[in-house]
């Protein structure tokens, strides 16, 4: 099973994925297609989708989660986890930071460990 979302794609790119896959509401296209062509596809995308343009498929994989999934210029990244994709946000880049996200190494005191949030060490104080 292959599903591919698409966000302010032009009129000709969903066209051409109509040949392949079903669109099942405006932007969402699933289908099965074999490996070689979902690749070309999302190749075809890559090419095709404009800056302003958002992409994501997720398809089947003989993995723990039993599926894969990937983005094109959205405000997503995919972390792996001992193996599991887990999905996230981009940080935005700002000067202040924000709240409940560690700092730079240089930004915070040495004493603070990685995976202690900032709630323990002012608990601490």
């Amino acid at each position: 099973m292959l599903v591919i979302s698409l966000v302010n794609a032009p009129a000709q790119l969903r066209g051409y994925l109509t040949r392949f896959l079903s669109e099942a509401q405006a932007g969402l296209f699933v289908g099965e297609v074999s490996a070689r062509v979902r690749d070309l596809l999302w190749q075809r995308i890559d090419k095709d989708l404009p800056e302003d343009g958002k992409a994501m498929i997720a398809y089947n994989m003989d993995n723990e989660q039993g599926y894969v999934i990937d983005y094109l210029n959205g405000d997503r990244v995919i972390c792996d986890l001992d193996g599991l994709q887990v999905v996230g946000l981009k940080k935005k880049s700002n000067s202040e930071g924000s709240a409940g996200v560690l700092k730079s190494k240089e930004d915070r005191n040495d004493k603070h460990v990685k995976h202690w949030s900032n709630a323990y060490w002012r608990r601490r104080r």
